[in-house]
């Protein structure tokens, strides 16, 4: 038993350094697969407002990816970090890919390269959610060589601090071993790589009492990246932190998205809640589900689950 749990563990290892990419043959079957007739009417229309996205909120592994591409969504979402996970090591970068993962020490997704090649066969929206900031440089090159239009694009990130989270000796020490916090500038080489994209400033939270919003000083931090980034921008925000006061002080600077933690808000009636979140002038993607995130391997750097660092 000891022994079948290391040999486990080994090859665990040598996946989390060496990520296994896909086959020639499943990556032609995804690919069939985005050309499926019966998705015709899921397709994204490039230039359509992002109130008509419907989301697929995780895609990373073959399995999400199909689902995905079988459902009724017209975009779909991708989670992005470096190979192996840690921090821009500028000699150890030019051997490491961008891959698609959730948790730093997810092994079994796509590489962000197969990700983009079936979703520009699939005509749908495609959100990528930057995990990493150290994935920045080889993301836009990557990006670019896929050819998606940029007009179907949502280049997606948490670059400040929202309510229950604070840059805590915890924070600083993850932060330093993986660089995952997207600066301003950084951000905006992807804005001058992709002009026509989306770009998405959200913020970092955690699960609060009820009747938590956004504060002031917080709506103004996300005001001022998104002023120096250019548009167009959406602002991703939780849902149970939103009120018309906070919709009304960003919408001059970008479109509002609602995004939600199962394991912290569910709404009772999802159709309900929606035409409250637009009645209040929402005007984004507005992503509300049901299932709880995927669970955090026991095996990834200690987090506070609440924490809402490594998500949404």
């Amino acid at each position: 038993m000891v022994i079948s749990s290391a040999i486990s563990r080994l090859r665990w290892v040598s996946r989390f350094l060496n990520h296994s990419s896909l086959s020639e043959s499943a990556l032609d079957k995804l690919c069939e697969k985005a050309h499926d007739p019966s998705q015709d009417a899921f397709r994204w229309t490039d230039g359509a407002p992002l109130s008509e996205a419907k989301n697929a909120h995780y895609t990373n592994t073959k399995e999400q990816l199909t689902e995905g591409l079988s459902g009724e969504f017209n975009f779909m979402e991708g989670d992005i970090w470096m190979e192996n996970a840690v921090r821009g090591l500028p000699l150890v970068d030019v051997f490491r890919e961008p891959i698609m993962a959730h948790y730093p020490d997810d092994v079994t997704g796509l590489t962000l390269k197969e990700w983009l090649t079936v979703g520009k066969e699939s005509g749908k929206g495609l959100k990528l959610d930057i995990k990493q900031s150290s994935t920045i440089p080889k993301l836009i090159k990557t990006v670019e060589q896929s050819g998606v239009p940029q007009e179907r694009l949502i280049f997606n990130a948490d670059m400040a601090f929202g309510p229950g989270i604070k840059k805590d000796l915890k924070f600083r020490a993850l932060d330093l071993v993986t660089n995952f916090t997207t600066q301003t500038k950084e951000m905006k080489t992807i804005r001058e790589a992709f002009p026509k994209a989306t770009i998405g400033v959200g913020l970092y939270t955690a699960k609060q009492p009820a009747g938590t919003t956004y504060s002031a000083k917080q709506l103004h931090e996300v005001i001022t990246i998104a002023k120096e980034v250019g548009g167009p921008i959406t602002f991703p925000l939780r849902a149970e932190f939103v009120t018309p006061e906070v919709v009304e002080t960003l919408k001059p600077y970008g479109s509002i998205s609602i995004w939600n933690d199962p394991n912290s808000y569910v709404p009772e009636n999802f159709a309900t809640a929606e035409k409250a979140l637009r009645d209040m002038g929402v005007d984004g993607l507005i992503d509300l589900r049901d299932f709880p995130r995927p669970e955090r391997p026991d095996r990834t750097v200690d987090a506070d689950p609440e924490a809402g660092i490594l998500v949404p």
